[in-house]
């Protein structure tokens, strides 16, 4: 099952996106959605912490859409 989370990535909820993405089937895709610009900075330099993939990224306008998988 694919999960779907949609979150606005902080250092608040990093660790439980981090726990539940581990959680998930190896190959399943997580979409995080974010309206903050900060965003397309810390979320790949969160991710290049992790053991979790950073996919690719989605501009839309007024929020970026990152999708991550768990290797």
């Amino acid at each position: 099952t694919n999960i779907e989370l949609d979150y606005a990535v902080d250092a608040e909820v990093q660790h439980v996106l981090a726990h539940e993405i581990r959680g998930s089937a190896s190959g399943d895709v997580t979409r995080l959605l974010s309206s903050s610009n900060q965003s397309l900075i810390d979320v790949p330099e969160w991710v290049g912490e992790t053991d979790i993939e950073l996919l690719t990224v989605e501009e839309h306008g007024d929020h970026s859409a990152f999708y991550v998988g768990n290797a």
